[in-house]
């Protein structure tokens, strides 16, 4: 079951409160989909993941947090009109503001993770081209996590899927046959994704196909 509550959040930008539902509690049942979206109830509880206050435009986690990112960025041509990105969702031009204020925070993790979820809102309206751009940014988010984390085996699996999902079909075989995964389930799904990037196949798929 989700549950909500009501909450009084002051910015910590500008420091005016405004009224926001949050998250209170939530379930999921099911195989999550191969770059880790959960399944329902979780899956549609995206809108409460992320803030703007509607006073100074600021979007964070949750607003009441700190920011190191430049009062400049968001007076920026990038935030405000999305990078140029023609966002058909409403949640993914929040999520996309959230990559631009991480990157500026220089925190590679939450913004690739505030790009995935640009991109997951922008599957939800069937709009290709500004899911195919958000993933290209986590791609880009991606190697840097890779870098400092080489033995994390779920990032580079998160790389193949990402490619594939993009259509860096030959991209994804090239990756996929570097990689050396010692758990069966993993390998299981690596070999998933080699076998749709051969038919090249684009969409959404879940973990429980492997």
């Amino acid at each position: 079951m989700t549950t909500f509550a009501t909450d009084y959040v002051k910015c910590s930008r500008c420091g005016q409160t405004s009224e926001f539902d949050v998250l209170a509690s939530t379930n999921a049942f099911g195989p999550c989909d191969l770059d880790t979206r959960p399944p329902e109830m979780k899956r549609s509880t995206m809108f409460y993941w992320v803030q703007e206050c509607p006073h100074c435009g600021y979007v964070g986690d949750e607003i009441s947090d700190s920011t190191t990112a430049p009062d400049e960025l968001f007076d920026s041509e990038a935030y405000l009109s999305y990078g140029g990105i023609k966002f058909a969702s409403e949640l993914a031009k929040k999520f996309y503001r959230l990559y631009l204020v991480k990157m500026a925070e220089k925190n590679d993790v939450d913004a690739f993770w505030a790009a995935l979820n640009a991109a997951w809102a922008s599957d939800d309206k069937r709009d290709d081209a500004s899911a195919v751009a958000c993933r290209k940014l986590a791609l880009e988010r991606i190697e840097p996590i890779i870098a400092d984390e080489p033995d994390s085996d779920n990032y580079k699996l998160m790389k193949l899927d990402l490619l594939r999902r993009v259509r860096e079909f030959d991209a994804v075989l090239e990756y996929g046959a570097t990689l050396k995964i010692d758990e069966e389930f993993l390998a299981r799904i690596v070999a998933l994704e080699l076998e749709l990037a051969k038919r090249r196949d684009d969409a959404c798929h879940t973990c429980a196909e492997a």
